[in-house]
């Protein structure tokens, strides 16, 4: 496993640990680097990079065996949490709740931006 320049950065932004010892990590050659271990490494990849770039580290079945109910809880984004829990849906081939699908108004009540007691006119 390579990971590039690019990726690595995204990834250890906020520590200084090797390039070499994440990358051994990520294949198993070696239980920590720093003080992360295989779980800890996967969900800050998660939660850091996005889809593309994951793909570009994990294979499909990796994927699937990160993607547990206890991992996904651990992810720092609520609506992050929804998209993996999807996404595993989908990579299972479980079928999907359509209820949520299409909904026009999912949006306007999630992300209120404007509500009637900010903005009346008088």
């Amino acid at each position: 496993m390579q990971l590039s320049d690019e990726i690595y950065k995204q990834i250890m932004w906020d520590y200084n640990i090797p390039k070499e010892d994440i990358e051994k990590l990520l294949s198993g050659e070696i239980e920590f680097a720093g003080h992360y271990d295989r779980q800890k490494i996967a969900i800050k990849i998660f939660n850091n990079l996005n889809w593309y770039s994951i793909i570009k580290i994990y294979t499909k079945n990796e994927i699937l065996n990160i993607l547990t109910d206890d991992f996904i809880k651990k992810l720092r984004f609520k609506e992050m949490k929804e998209n993996y829990e999807t996404l595993r849906k989908i990579l299972r081939n479980e079928t999907l709740s359509h209820s949520r699908w299409n909904n026009s108004n999912d949006g306007k009540t999630r992300y209120p931006i404007l509500s009637n007691r900010w903005y009346r006119f008088k």
